[in-house]
């Protein structure tokens, strides 16, 4: 677990009520009208192996993602950057390596700011508590045949890449795990 976890999940939920965010998927452009310090422009002109790059700039942060990249890519990029701007604004400006995960281990192994960035992403595209309202069943005992399904179809949903969705899954069996019985995190409908 980060360190900053409680302080990115309440930037995060602030940014969810400003916006209106009730119901997937998450939209950018609604983003931009409410935090309009925001300006977002795909680039060609990223150094290989950066997919994303947040400059600072006269009270203005410009988001630059890679022209070309799948849009789920585009979109955990772009939040990823924002996640920057909200939780390392000391800084002028950030050149990271804002890539769909490729597994815990690999999460793990990256910079703190990027972990960080990378956890504020996933958790602006797919809150734990939006996402537990779809997924009905105990993840446990679902075939995999199914889970896969169930990865695909919520996915498309949150519009967030299957690697990305797949980690969302399991942080929330990891939630429902830890709290069950106490009710303490997820209130079931």
């Amino acid at each position: 677990m980060l360190s900053r976890t409680n302080e990115i999940i309440r930037s995060v939920t602030e940014i969810h009520l400003a916006t209106r965010f009730t119901d997937p998927p998450f939209s950018v452009r609604e983003f931009s009208k409410y935090y309009p310090a925001f300006q977002f422009q795909a680039s060609t002109d990223l150094p290989a192996g950066i997919d994303g790059q947040l400059v600072v700039q006269d009270g203005r942060n410009y988001v630059f993602f890679r022209k070309g990249q799948s849009h789920v890519r585009n979109r955990f990029t772009i939040c990823h950057e924002v996640g920057h701007a909200f939780l390392h604004v000391e800084e002028e400006a950030f050149k990271c390596d804002a890539v769909e995960h490729r597994g815990r281990d690999y999460f793990l192994h990256r910079p703190i700011k990027e972990q960080e960035a990378d956890f504020f992403a996933a958790e602006l595209l797919v809150p734990l508590p939006m996402l537990d309202r779809f997924v009905l069943d105990d993840l446990n005992t679902v075939k995999e045949k199914e889970h896969q399904e169930l990865v695909r179809v919520l996915a498309e949903k949150f519009m967030v890449s299957k690697p990305c969705m797949q980690l969302r899954l399991e942080d929330l069996n990891d939630i429902r795990r830890t709290t069950a019985g106490r009710g303490v995190y997820l209130k079931r409908a």
